[in-house]
């Protein structure tokens, strides 16, 4: 058969791209096993290649293969669409898509059999594989909505065309041109399918590694909120947290360690390895030392402390006992901990409550021992002797030493009995249960018989040893008790209800039966609410519950508790109980109730918070006290003193603290430190001292101190130290100084006090002593009236008056301005005004009166009165608008109608309102300017300007004066103003057409550098146009020669062509052919080598002056590219240009900018220089550079400037030959590139008829700023 060469190569590549796209997802999918539909697409893809090696067997003769290749691509067909399933994550209906497969499989091989026509055979599997694909691309394309950027959309629209192409197998594959098209077409879609495919598993790794990422910043922002949380909790522990490392520094600490350990939270955290502020005892009183600290002996065995308890010692002297347990903390794989965490809780109150207990069985003890007529004695498991009371003794002879340790059974019990008890007592133990009250005949140490009736109690010791007590009664006093029963009932009723503790009693039942006055004290409640169960309500919400389970607990255990709860009381306070409950039972032994004794405990709770405080607060008062504050042991050295003392005298703690007190910088005069080590003996014995000292402070000056030293006592009454205090009364001293000169001045203005001052007494109105002004104004004398009654003085017209006078005066305790018509010795009568006060010397009080005449006052005021009427007047009817405000509250007083005419406000909408309150500013901040300023300005302000809101809602602008004046005692603003709204609206309207110029101007302005801009944009297109059109023309000679050379060889070899056709070649027909040759090929070598030189060099120069990048360059060989392209414009005119540049001179610059100045300095010659001569020479020249810089002089021998055209020719837009070929922007381009890209100078000298002189100054190296400058335009 032969080789299909097209179709087999076609079939070859899509082979070789199939393999190699499968081999690529294969190990991608390995790369990230989570992209499953990596997996079905390779696979997809090794069928493709399958089917292509199965395709490439049918074309070679193997037609056995067309139902391997039909399976290939439906299994390809299959995986495919799997795979776009798991990538879209929903269900493939692999069952449904499958079957459909099959049957369209089946029906082909069926077809085959019947050898049914290519067509029929073949349609039905490539249109199911045609809808399968587009049913992928329609997935794909959903998909990208979700995941815009990836790819899906892409690979979408490759599946729709891949789906298309299947519809043309069946009608174009038997077309045999057709075939290698279809087989190319569908590899390079398969191609581009796998491409898409390993583009969008690399978005998607993308994609998804910026999920992960923002998804390990969450859980990071997490975990910090996390670990603020539980630090925010470890400080709001009441328990004390802290963490040291293996060096012993602190790591962190919560607030409440630095509470207990008396530590600043910030010093405690930072506290350095080896510090301890603080010491541990244990409970027998004994020191830890460092090695036994639970803290540092975790950290170095590893493993935990169990909870104990240490006294607490700080540096402050402080003591607290605490609850302390450490454990280690492991790093990951390590054995040795690398920290270590202590915790400890504040059991002080624990504490405290066990020494409570210990006093109570004390008291116990003590009842006991005090009642003779009960015996009773205490033994324990074993049946020995712990307590033995006097009545024991009394009742059996045995001393409380003889009996103490002895077996109980040997010493009382009668041999019969032993058996028994021994018994009775083992079961006792065991079930927690005593034996019931009963009588028993015991034995005395005589030997003789004693009848007792006997009860056992079952307690645990502190030790929670149990041990058994036995209450013995002599029943030979069993008639005198019951005599005695009534009386000794009372009794201890009267003990309950004078018992410092609340007493109650319960039945079986758990009911209150009795209960002393100061249980219902306690908790506040009445008798019927204790019997009916309601006094619960009174406790605390939180203890309510608790309570009632523990009675519930004793009730079912028969067994008492202790609790300590709070009380609400009706007041609101809350009360601190504890209480104590223990059953009582029968004769028989059955429980027959409770008894229950409640303690006040409030000011113990008190107590221990107010310690709490008070030692934290002890530090900062002592350095903070304003008085000098030290402690001093007895022997006169100085162990503290406050930041006060120290301060004082200026003395640091280093020189006095350890040092004996009087050779301090506080003693130096002689007598003053005998007296205070006389002071030291005394107070060492147990003595207050105090005595007034001088002392001087660091400036020199003496200050007068009130000094004492006061002993401590310890708790046996010896002292164990001293403390020094001082007291600064150096100004009390002066105010000593100045009540005795105020005193002296009070008599003197007693007397000369222009109104007339009386003492009387209070009650009956006798006069004490009176001023100067009182004779004055009453006609009474000094002498007359002392001893005299108001009332008989005539100086109240009424009794009744004084009396209303007094009422007021004993009331409030002071009169003030309190008016009276004042009563004279002539008869007349005077408009006065009282004010009085309550003075008392010793147990006396009397009256301080202070009467002043105000009868001239009164008549000012009438005078007053009627000159406000009149200015009112004037106000009302000025032409002016104004109005009168409070000056303190803004309130409007009164206004004119002037005012009202320009605002139209009527005076109910202002009169007594702010100007706020009826919306008078049309914006606020005008008010608050305008009282600012008038405020600086002294309560006069001229001419402000604001913006008033009319009654109608216009806006009015105005400008306000205004002056503070008073009415009637009371500060008020006058303010006129002036409506100028008019001329505010004509000048917001000038300011608006001076915008609006101001606009125009800039936008006139922006197309002027626009125009400006493009001109020179222009020049620049212009002259490289004038340099195409030159090098043109240079070109046109060399490329003319050249055409004419090569048309002339090829005539020659068409004519040795047929020489050599028709055979008559001659040897010298070849010898003239050779030399006609190689005189062309040399005409030809020369022309195209001068063309070659020309491009070049326009090229480069066309390169440099296009753009503006930097590089070095030689100048003499820049300025002879730019001649060269000038050549063909200068060679029209009869000018010259002539260059004198040394070789070898280079520049690390702008060539194309350095070009385009050459450039604009000839053609600018050309154009004006030369006018109207017929010769002209245009020479560039420089010397060697100097210094770094080079310099440049461009000379013509023209016609020169003009003087006034000379400090004119660099700007913009200046030219003499405007419309004649000339912008006006060739030198102004030269100014500017020269100064701003070249980082020279430019200077210019012209005389007319001599010439032009341009001389530039250049740096070698071109400043680095410049480098990314635009080019001149």
């Amino acid at each position: 058969m032969a080789f299909e060469f097209s179709l087999q190569t076609a079939i070859v590549g899509s082979l070789g791209s199939s393999a190699l796209l499968s081999a690529t997802l294969f190990y991608l999918w390995r790369l990230d096993p989570t992209q499953r539909a990596l997996r079905y697409w390779a696979l997809a893809f090794t069928a493709q290649a399958m089917r292509m090696a199965a395709q490439l067997g049918v074309t070679l003769g193997i037609s056995e293969l067309w139902v391997a290749t039909d399976t290939l691509f439906a299994l390809v067909t299959l995986l495919i669409w799997l795979g776009t399933c798991k990538l879209l994550e929903r269900r493939s209906h692999f069952q449904l898509v499958t079957g459909i497969l099959a049957l369209s499989l089946l029906w082909q091989f069926l077809a085959l059999a019947q050898q049914w026509p290519f067509l029929v055979r073949t349609l039905p599997l490539y249109a199911t594989a045609s809808i399968v694909m587009v049913q992928a691309a329609f997935g794909l394309f959903h998909l990208a909505r979700r995941y815009p950027g990836v790819g899906y959309r892409g690979l979408g629209l490759l599946f729709a065309l891949l789906g298309l192409h299947y519809l043309d197998y069946p009608f174009l594959r038997t077309v045999s041109w057709f075939a290698p098209i279809g087989f190319g077409l569908a590899a390079l879609l398969m191609l581009c399918m796998g491409i898409a495919m390993l583009i969008i598993a690399q978005r998607r790794q993308h994609l998804d590694l910026k999920a992960l990422t923002s998804q390990l910043q969450n859980e990071i922002s997490e975990r910090l909120e996390t670990e603020y949380r539980y630090q925010t909790l470890v400080d709001e522990l009441e328990e004390g947290i802290v963490v040291v490392n293996q060096e012993g520094n602190v790591v962190t600490a919560n607030p409440a360690a630095a509470r207990m350990l008396g530590v600043p939270l910030e010093a405690l955290r930072s506290l350095p390895a080896g510090s301890r502020p603080y010491r541990l005892f244990r409970e027998d009183g004994t020191p830890l030392s460092r090695e036994d600290y639970p803290l540092f002996r975790t950290l170095k065995q590893g493993t935990p402390s169990p909870a104990e308890t240490y006294r607490l010692e700080r540096d402050d002297g402080a003591s607290v006992w605490l609850s302390m347990n450490a454990h280690p903390l492991f790093k990951a794989g390590t054995a040795a901990p690398y920290a270590a965490i202590v915790s400890f809780s504040d059991v002080s109150g624990n504490k405290a409550a066990e020494r409570n207990l210990l006093a109570s069985e004390l008291r116990f003890r003590s009842i006991f021992e005090g009642v003779a007529s009960i015996a009773v004695q205490g033994y324990d498991r074993e049946g020995r002797v712990v307590y033995w009371n006097a009545a024991s003794a009394h009742f059996y002879g045995y001393s409380k030493h003889e009996a103490l340790g002895q077996s109980i059974e040997q010493l009382i019990l009668q041999t019969d009995d032993r058996a028994a008890f021994r018994d009775e007592l083992d079961r006792t133990i065991a079930t927690g249960r005593t034996a019931p009250p009963a009588e028993y005949l015991a034995r005395r140490k005589d030997g003789s018989a004693i009848s007792v009736y006997s009860t056992q109690v079952l307690i645990n010791n502190l030790a929670g040893d149990t041990e058994i007590y036995c209450i013995d009664i002599d029943l030979s006093d069993i008639h005198r008790l019951q005599n005695e029963l009534q009386e000794s009932s009372e009794r201890f009723r009267a003990l309950f209800e004078s018992s410092d503790l609340g007493i109650v009693v319960a039945d079986t039942a758990g009911k209150f039966v009795y209960c002393n006055q100061h249980y219902l004290t306690l908790i506040d409640a009445t008798v019927d609410e204790v019997h009916s169960g309601t006094w619960i309500e009174h406790l605390h919400p939180d203890d309510r519950e608790p309570m009632r389970e523990h009675w519930r607990r004793s009730l079912a255990t028969e067994t008492g508790f202790n609790l300590e709860r709070r009380v609400l009381t009706a007041d609101g306070r809350t009360l601190w109980a504890h209480v104590h409950t223990v059953p009582m039972r029968s004769a028989q032994g059955s429980l027959s109730g409770f008894v229950a004794t409640v303690e006040d405990i409030t000011a113990r709770k008190n107590a221990e918070e107010a310690l709490r405080r008070n030692e934290e607060k002890f530090r900062a008062t002592f350095d903070q006290a304003f008085q000098f504050i030290g402690l001093m042991d007895t022997q006169g050295i100085l162990l503290d003193a406050n930041r006060t003392a120290l301060s004082f005298a200026g003395i640091r703690p280093e020189d006095v603290i350890g040092k004996p007190f009087a050779e301090s910088p506080w003693w130096q005069d002689p007598a003053e430190k005998k007296k205070l080590i006389e002071a030291i003996e005394a107070a060492a014995a147990g003595q207050l001292v105090r005595f007034e000292t001088s002392h001087p402070d660091a400036s020199g000056r003496i200050h007068y101190i009130d000094f004492s030293l006061k002993p401590v006592l310890d708790e046996f009454g010896k002292v164990e130290m001293l403390i020094p205090e001082g007291r600064d009364i150096t100004q009390l001293k002066a105010t000593e100084e100045a009540l005795r000169a105020s005193e002296a001045r009070f008599v003197g203005a007693f007397n000369a006090s222009l109104d007339y001052i009386t003492i009387s007494h209070l009650d009956t109105g006798e006069v004490v002593d009176t001023n100067e002004a009182f004779e004055r104004i009453t006609g009474w004398s000094r002498s007359d009236a002392i001893g005299m009654k108001s009332a008989d003085l005539g100086l109240w017209t009424t009794p009744e008056k004084r009396e209303a006078a007094m009422a007021q005066l004993k009331r409030d305790g002071y009169l003030r301005e309190y008016p009276m018509l004042l009563g004279t010795r002539s008869g007349t009568t005077i408009d006065c005004v009282l004010n009085a006060s309550i003075i008392e010397a010793g147990d006396t009080k009397l009256l301080l009166g202070v009467v002043r005449d105000i009868s001239a006052q009164k008549k000012a005021e009438e005078l007053r009165r009627q000159t406000e009427e009149k200015f009112s007047r004037i106000v009302h009817y000025s032409p002016a608008p104004l109005v009168i405000t409070d000056a303190q509250t803004g309130r409007v007083v009164d206004f004119n109608m002037a005012w009202q005419a320009m605002l139209g406000y009527t005076r109910e909408q202002v009169i007594g309102k702010n100007s706020l309150e009826f919306d008078l500013w049309a914006d606020p901040a005008d008010r608050a300017a305008l009282y600012d300023a008038l405020q600086k300005s002294g309560g006069e302000i001229d001419r402000f300007e604001c913006r008033y809101r009319r009654a109608d809602g216009s806006i009015m602008v105005g400008l306000n004066s205004g002056r503070l004046f008073e009415i009637a005692g009371r500060s008020c603003y006058l303010w006129s103003l002036t409506d100028i709204t008019l001329r505010h609206e004509m000048e917001e309207r000038m300011a608006q057409l001076n915008v609006e110029l101001e606009e125009r101007v800039e936008a006139r302005t922006t197309e002027l550098r626009r125009a400006q801009d493009e001109l020179i944009r222009a020049e620049k297109l212009a002259a490289l146009g004038a340099l195409v059109a030159g090098v043109a023309h240079e070109l046109n000679t060399p490329i003319g020669n050249s055409v004419t050379v090569a048309s002339t060889l090829h005539e020659k070899t068409a004519e040795f062509a047929e020489l050599v056709a028709e055979g008559t070649l001659k040897r010298s027909s070849l010898n003239a052919y050779l030399d006609s040759a190689l005189t062309a090929s040399d005409l030809l070598l020369r022309s195209l080598s001068q063309a070659r030189n020309l491009v070049a060099s326009f090229k480069q120069v066309a390169v440099d002056q296009t753009s503006d990048q930097r590089r070095k360059f030689d100048v003499r060989e820049v300025v002879g590219e730019v001649l060269t392209t000038l050549s063909p414009t200068i060679r029209k005119t009869p000018f010259s240009v002539s260059i004198d540049i040394p070789e070898g001179i280079v520049m690390d610059s702008f060539p194309g900018p350095f070009g385009q100045v050459v450039t604009n300095f000839i053609s600018n010659a050309v154009l004006h220089a030369f006018d109207g001569r017929q010769a002209g020479t245009v020479t560039l020249r420089t010397g060697l550079p100097e210094h770094g810089q080079l310099v440049l002089i461009v000379t013509d021998d023209g016609n020169g400037i003009p003087d006034e055209h000379l400090r004119r020719i660099f700007d913009p837009f200046f030219t003499t030959k405007l419309g004649k070929g000339g912008s006006g922007l060739g030198l102004n381009i030269v100014y500017n590139i020269v100064t701003r890209v070249l980082g020279g100078k430019i200077s210019v000298e012209s005389r007319v008829g001599a010439g032009t002189t341009f001389m530039l100054t250049m740096p070698l190296c071109a400043p680095v700023e410049n480098d990314d400058s635009t080019s001149m335009q």
